[in-house]
């Protein structure tokens, strides 16, 4: 796991255009690295813990269709600067930043019932640091259905955290 983040932080740094100029095709590339970074979560969990690389997977593919969602609120809590700022570009922008400043990286999704709502909950999909020294973390908060990954597309914004 180790190997691959090394290899990948050293093709994102030679490849400066993958997240610069093509969101796209970075995104597609961030989706993949998600996808690769959550497996042995669930290749290995057991119990409740299923549930949570189980709901990153579901909320990856979910936010991977709303590639083109524009996200217009908070954000000043954003990875990137370009604007209109679309789901796609802000995944890529937020992996490529996370693989900058850190040698492990994880994903976590987690949702909190909301009172207003009977179907949505409040979730967030973001990627940490489980360095203690780090302690950052980079994502989208939205409204989500837990049990099967759906997403309010006009709820989607970034968050983040020093």
């Amino acid at each position: 796991m180790l190997m691959a983040l090394l290899i990948f932080r050293t093709y994102m740094e030679k490849e400066r255009w993958l997240y610069m100029r093509n969101s796209q095709h970075s995104f597609i590339f961030a989706t993949v690295f998600v996808c690769f970074l959550a497996s042995p979560y669930l290749c290995n969990a057991n119990g409740d813990v299923v549930q949570q690389p189980t709901l990153s997977g579901l909320f990856a593919t979910e936010l991977s269709k709303n590639g083109e969602v524009e996200i217009t609120t908070n954000q000043e809590y954003c990875s990137s600067n370009k604007r209109p700022l679309h789901v796609n570009q802000e995944m890529a922008e937020t992996l490529a930043q996370a693989l900058q400043y850190s040698k492990h990286i994880e994903v976590k999704s987690e949702c909190q019932k909301v009172k207003t709502e009977k179907e949505y909950q409040f979730c967030h999909f973001y990627f940490y640091s489980p360095n203690k020294a780090e302690q950052w973390s980079m994502g989208f908060a939205f409204l989500g259905k837990p049990n099967d990954g759906k997403i309010k597309a006009e709820s989607i914004q970034c968050f983040s955290t020093p």
